[in-house]
């Protein structure tokens, strides 16, 4: 099946699933830039750096992915019954990724925080993008395993 024939069969459902994804990152970036952070676009143009902010959220969502699959040691985990170290793999993961590009943008001075946006004591991290990736890495994985599973349902009638 999945295994054996590789994630190419499943082609259309990941495209679909990242069309999904990429908007859930965008709409998330517009929620929260305005009123929890301080980039360097110019007043009004904050749609460009939204769009660019999803698109890496997009490559980081699937990296992310890649690294559940070396976790599991298979292409097809997202179909079946996640385990304790899948879920440990996806919250690690999104842990990781939100805590070192969020304290690499502060250090760059690629952003900073207005006063209204909640960090996490100590490491001075806003908690938005941690929940983000918290939140829309394992309900990317949901939605991509829904359409794999329609598109499995599809094929074999």
């Amino acid at each position: 099946m999945f295994n054996k024939k590789g994630p190419t069969r499943f082609t259309s459902p990941i495209i679909r699933a990242s069309a999904v994804t990429l908007f859930l990152h965008f709409a998330w970036e517009k929620f929260q830039c305005s009123p929890y952070f301080i980039h360097g676009a110019v007043p009004g143009s904050e749609s460009f750096p939204m769009i660019r902010a999803a698109l890496g959220d997009l490559l980081i969502t699937w990296t992310a992915y890649l690294g559940v699959v070396v976790v599991s040691r298979s292409w097809d985990w997202v179909i079946k019954t996640w385990s304790l170290k899948q879920w440990a793999a996806i919250f690690g993961q999104a842990l990781i990724f939100s805590f070192s590009i969020e304290i690499l943008a502060l250090r760059t001075a690629r952003w900073s925080y207005t006063a209204n946006n909640s960090l996490i004591p100590i490491i001075d991290v806003s908690a938005l993008p941690v929940l983000q990736l918290l939140i829309l890495f394992p309900l990317s994985f949901f939605i991509l395993r829904l359409m794999i599973k329609k598109s499995l349902r599809e094929n074999s009638l």
